[in-house]
């Protein structure tokens, strides 16, 4: 099973740590373990960076994009999609400033969920904590000064 902790992360934060999210990813590790000695302080920096989610938005987005999908199930700010012919499965939940992702199988149906999140906004940020693995849904444009 994979699992991704995706954020939406302010637009200034997102544009200034786009080439050292790295450190954003180790901001978030640390704030995983609640007996972290300093975990007040790293709460209140993952709040500050953070948005807290447009859910209305994203289950809007989330229902028109997969309505018509048979292997396509919603429950209260959760959504389920299967891809049968990939066995691909993948859940996602959302919470007031974090969606969880879960992924089973193939990677077609969390991709899928990825794609939408990628067009609704390009500052989430997904990380697998358990991988080491971080990236943005969305690459980011810099402006190049000559």
């Amino acid at each position: 099973m994979r699992k991704y902790d995706i954020y939406l992360i302010e637009k200034e934060v997102a544009n200034h740590y786009y080439q050292r999210a790295g450190l954003i990813f180790q901001l978030f590790k640390d704030f995983q373990q609640p007996s972290h000695i300093q975990y007040d302080e790293l709460k209140k920096q993952v709040e500050y960076i953070t948005k807290p989610l447009p859910i209305e938005e994203l289950e809007d987005a989330i229902e028109s994009a997969f309505l018509h999908t048979t292997a396509f199930f919603k429950g209260e700010k959760q959504y389920k999609l299967s891809i049968l012919k990939t066995q691909s499965r993948a859940r996602i939940k959302m919470y007031d400033r974090l969606i969880s992702l879960e992924g089973i199988g193939g990677v077609d149906a969390e991709t899928a969920f990825f794609e939408v999140l990628r067009k609704l906004n390009p500052y989430f940020l997904a990380m697998d904590f358990t991988k080491g693995q971080y990236g943005w849904l969305t690459p980011i444009k810099t402006k190049k000064f000559i």
